[in-house]
């Protein structure tokens, strides 16, 4: 929702400032101290908020650093849930599926490239980056597998597809993590490259 002027209510305005200052000062201390050294105390210290409001708007310390990637996930779950029956569908789940996380990461308020190159740095958020890759693949899975008239859990085409296209934005990501990557060339690149079959 938006005001006649054009922006966001000004609640809304505050919501979001309180989130980025505790985005900024997780990250910001988990690079310097690291994660295990920094505790929810610190983070709302330097946020300047209470541990109750820090808590409010991230259920742990992990969450601080994946925003709504879950939210993301039903929506393209839904979104791809729509989109049967079409002719191409591996075009399909990388417009809609891929796309929107791209856009996620790119975006109007797009998860910051500092949190990302965190996700990699420690085994409790290495831990839940590939629960969002398993995740993932399970949406992308089962869109496929309906294509086909399989069962996902089991249909080996459905899961070989959603694998390989979970794994070209993995690699994607870890390149991103590196300043100066261009998340949108990287993606058309990496895929390019599986669809062409990898080369020589």
């Amino acid at each position: 929702m938006v005001t006649v002027t054009g922006r966001l209510p000004l609640k809304e305005r505050k919501r979001q400032q309180t989130s980025t200052r505790i985005v900024e000062a997780a990250v910001a201390l988990f690079t310097e101290r690291g994660f295990d050294a920094t505790t929810a105390d610190d983070i709302a210290e330097v946020a300047e908020c209470s541990r109750s409001t820090l808590f409010r708007y991230f259920g742990n310390k992990e969450d601080i650093l994946f925003g709504d990637v879950y939210v993301l996930l039903a929506e393209v779950r839904e979104e791809l849930s729509r989109a049967h029956p079409c002719p191409d569908p591996w075009r399909t789940a990388k417009d809609i599926g891929i796309g929107r996380f791209v856009q996620y990461m790119t975006g109007e308020g797009a998860i910051p490239r500092s949190c990302i190159a965190l996700w990699f740095s420690h085994p409790a958020l290495r831990s839940r980056y590939l629960d969002i890759n398993h995740q993932w693949e399970g949406v992308l899975a089962e869109f496929f597998a309906v294509e086909r008239g399989a069962d996902p859990s089991t249909d080996l085409d459905s899961q070989v597809r959603a694998g390989v296209a979970v794994a070209a934005v993995r690699s994607v990501l870890m390149a991103y993590a590196v300043p100066g990557t261009d998340v949108q060339t990287a993606v058309a690149e990496a895929f390019a490259l599986v669809e062409g079959g990898l080369g020589d």
